[in-house]
């Protein structure tokens, strides 16, 4: 987390392997296994970051559009076989990764990983995208309805001051 120039070269690519390369490869191995067998269903984790470049986390954001833009292909193409695939959404989530690099955050305001994980559970079959929390679905459609210049500066400001305060 921080300012893209500001990591070395090297960690926005192991960013890029698991981020975009290991959602394609799980996709692959998973979804030929769950077409074959003409049922199932597929969650990969993108984030609210992925709808929109984001500042201060633009690696991640980039990869997690991928993540998204592959869920919904992947819903369109494997549904006639039996399979679902969804794109999880989550905003901010009390998790390991997310406290560490951001630390003054409280984990107690955050959304829970067991409720994000329960609600994309009960997501499976309702469409492509899960964006867990009724405030974080708020928030998404109001930003929807900015241009997106405008979307990726405010939400680019509120992360950088996620992260620097």
């Amino acid at each position: 987390m921080g300012a893209f120039l500001d990591e070395r070269l090297e960690r926005h690519e192991r960013a890029l392997q698991v981020g975009c390369r290991g959602a394609l490869a799980a996709s692959y191995v998973l979804g030929r296994r769950l077409v074959a067998r003409g049922r199932g269903g597929l969650i990969l984790t993108s984030s609210g970051a992925g709808f929109q470049g984001t500042g201060w986390v633009a690696g991640y954001s980039a990869a997690k559009a991928w993540d998204l833009a592959l869920a919904e292909a992947l819903w369109w193409e494997w549904r006639p076989h039996g399979v679902d695939v969804l794109a999880l959404c989550p905003g901010s989530t009390a998790t390991p990764g997310m406290l560490g690099n951001a630390p003054r955050l409280d984990a107690a305001a955050m959304a829970q990983p067991e409720d994000v994980a329960r609600e994309a559970l009960d997501a499976l079959g309702r469409g492509p995208v899960c964006i867990p929390g009724e405030d974080n679905r708020r928030a998404r459609a109001a930003l929807d309805r900015l241009p997106r210049q405008q979307r990726v500066e405010l939400v680019g400001e509120q992360t950088r001051k996620l992260f620097t305060g």
